[in-house]
């Protein structure tokens, strides 16, 4: 991770801004891998692995 904040980061920035800044260093591989519910961690970019866990819409995942 660097030293400076990543503009994703930024508050004050759009967030269609922080979007993009997010998702353009991403490979299309780290991108679908974010898809389910389990995500691995993307440690250039300083972000855990996370797991969304509760899915009303179609049931408890």
């Amino acid at each position: 991770m660097t030293a400076e904040p990543l503009p994703f980061r930024d508050a004050r920035l759009s967030t269609p801004e922080r979007v993009a800044d997010l998702l353009a260093p991403l490979t299309v591989d780290e991108r679908i891998a974010m898809l389910p519910a389990q995500a691995p961690a993307v440690a250039e970019l300083g972000l855990s692995a996370f797991h969304t866990g509760q899915e009303a819409l179609h049931g408890v995942a």
